[in-house]
């Protein structure tokens, strides 16, 4: 094999290599976003009544200047997302965001309490396996299958 050919043959790999050690990992991408695209947004449309010291409900939304900040209030991100999804908040009177800058700032707290959510999930533990009984197992086959006369334990041994 020529040589310009065998050294050709490694440069999609070493390029790929180089383009994945340059990718933000999930946590750097939430905060870029959060700092260019989310805060100006809460500026724009949360900030009058949800930031310093007197705020409406107790949540001061110009208090979170990172991600960090909300991970450590996690609940307040709840309340924001609860409030953006039922379509409570910005109230009536206040600036509307558009339907994209809705969806935009819905899916970032989306993605964000989700990544927070499988961080802190943790390990269940061993998990114990159980059988059905005779009865239970007719009747998830009778469910799965729609023939209500399925009788498949009629040869199995008895329960006991």
């Amino acid at each position: 094999m020529p040589l310009i050919l065998q050294r050709l043959g490694r440069l999609p790999v070493v390029l790929l290599a180089a383009f994945f050690c340059l990718l933000p990992g999930q946590a750097a991408g939430l905060d870029m976003v959060y700092r260019s695209e989310i805060r100006p947004l809460l500026d724009q449309f949360c900030f009058e009544c949800h930031a310093d010291e007197d705020t409406e409900a107790d949540i001061n939304l110009d208090s979170f200047e990172s991600v960090a900040d909300i991970r450590r209030n996690t609940k307040v991100w709840l309340k924001v997302d609860d409030m953006l999804s039922s379509r409570q908040m910005p109230p009536k009177k206040a600036d509307k965001p558009s339907d994209g800058q809705r969806a935009k700032l819905q899916q970032w707290v989306h993605s964000l309490l989700l990544e927070e959510a499988r961080a802190r999930a943790g390990d269940p533990g061993r998990v114990a396996l159980r059988r059905l009984n005779n009865d239970e197992y007719n009747y998830s086959v009778r469910d799965l299958t729609g023939v209500a006369s399925l009788n498949p334990t009629r040869e199995f041994p008895i329960d006991g």
